[in-house]
């Protein structure tokens, strides 16, 4: 959370956990990735931050909450199950499906 929190991000990337990982050098996952590459520890973070601080932060533009009757929610997260989607990502693609079948005036 540090990481991310320090580049400005609001999302937990594999690239925050990694510059979590290098900031102990002693630990594990450190020593493995020393003994992978020729790159110095200092040198993998540094080329982490360059590449995360020119990353625009993850997420929508904008969020519209929904509600749903509970009939509805019920409906809605089965179909996003079976279709192994989250609700959230089921209910995006109906929208912009709908959207890209809507006719103009």
């Amino acid at each position: 959370m540090r990481q991310t929190a320090l580049l400005g991000h609001e999302e937990i990337g594999t690239d925050h956990l990694l510059l979590a990982l290098l900031d102990d050098p002693a630990s594990t996952g450190a020593q493995i990735l020393t003994d992978l590459v020729t790159l110095s520890i200092s040198e993998m973070r540094e080329h982490l931050r360059r590449e995360l601080a020119q990353q625009p932060t993850p997420g929508p533009a904008h969020r519209i909450p929904i509600r749903l009757s509970n009939d509805e929610y019920t409906r809605a997260n089965a179909a996003a199950r079976a279709s192994g989607q989250n609700l959230e990502t089921w209910i995006h693609e109906r929208i912009t499906d709908a959207l890209d079948t809507e006719q103009p005036e």
